[in-house]
């Protein structure tokens, strides 16, 4: 739910939200990006997780 309301976000944004480390929500976002759920980008240095836009 926390990365609808974001739309994108890094491992520490979703973290800072949802009150758990960044290492728990590491492992449960790329576990989402495994799954098909959310898509996985790198800008720069940071890593961003977002919901993916739904096929037309």
């Amino acid at each position: 739910m926390v990365m609808e309301r974001l739309g994108e976000a890094t491992t520490v944004e979703v973290a800072r939200e949802t009150g758990r480390s960044r290492s728990v929500e590491s492992i449960h976002l790329n576990q989402l990006e495994r799954m098909g759920y959310l898509e996985k980008y790198r800008k720069g240095r940071k890593i961003y997780f977002k919901v993916p836009t739904p096929p037309k």
